[in-house]
């Protein structure tokens, strides 16, 4: 006949199980829940980011008026985009451009912002902002002005960019 004193002791060994086996239930749960806001939250950052670029008109403007500078004659040295940098307007545009692709390349190393959506929506402009105009002048202004980490940010954000394509070919513009 089995004591009470054992039955006591498989009781106690079972509680303590379903009790292990719920609270680590519940803390998977917690943490799922947790990943999922903060996935939540970086693509509400990243939609925040894109309406106030590719969603604004002003920023459409911008990034216009330097693809129409692309289109109509790439621009193979400083000197000719110096020469860019004398119309207030282009100069504006460019300057409101690189800005938002330095910030946003902050945000891409930081991890506040992936890189797939970025690729998903931003491949196109952002390889033709880079190759087109911007990486003889920042390749070559960071050796006129003697600053090495001009635009680092905006080059770190292409050159991930590139890498997360190549991974992609389906992305590939």
């Amino acid at each position: 006949m089995v004591s009470l004193e054992i039955i006591a002791l498989v009781l106690t060994g079972l509680s303590i199980t379903a009790s292990i086996i719920y609270y680590t239930n519940v803390l998977r749960n917690a943490n799922k829940t947790q990943q999922q806001q903060i996935d939540t939250r970086q693509m509400q950052i990243f939609m925040q980011i894109y309406n106030q670029s590719h969603n604004n008109p002003n920023f459409t403007k911008a990034i216009h008026r330097i693809l129409d500078i692309v289109n109509t004659k790439p621009i193979k040295s400083y000197e000719e985009f110096q020469k860019l940098r004398e119309n207030e307007q282009i100069r504006e545009s460019l300057g409101l451009v690189s800005g938002f692709y330095e910030g946003l390349g902050v945000l891409v190393r930081e991890d506040y912002v992936r890189i797939r959506p970025v690729a998903l929506l931003m491949t196109g402009m952002t390889r033709v902002w880079w190759e087109g105009v911007y990486k003889y002048w920042i390749i070559e202004g960071r050796k006129e002005m003697k600053w090495p980490r001009f635009m680092s940010e905006a080059e770190y954000l292409y050159d991930e960019l590139m890498k997360y394509v190549e991974e992609h070919p389906e992305l590939a513009t």
